[in-house]
């Protein structure tokens, strides 16, 4: 996967975790637990990721599997 892709992917990716949080956020499901825990456990972490991955990509563009 050339370096274009991966972040075209994980852009796509941060905003539709962007949106499902604020989806979350602004509807009636947040009293829920069982939203709440999917939140908590799935959405937040994975945003972070995605966010904190393309904001270093360059130092992580060591880490990626380029040995052909």
């Amino acid at each position: 996967m050339s370096d274009r892709t991966l972040r075209t992917w994980l852009r796509w990716s941060h905003l539709a975790l962007g949106l499902t949080l604020l989806i979350y956020l602004f509807s009636p499901y947040t009293g829920d637990p069982t939203v709440t825990m999917l939140v908590r456990l799935g959405v937040l972490p994975m945003l972070f990721v995605t966010g904190l991955w393309m904001w270093s990509q360059l130092s992580t563009a060591r880490f990626s599997d380029k040995a052909d």
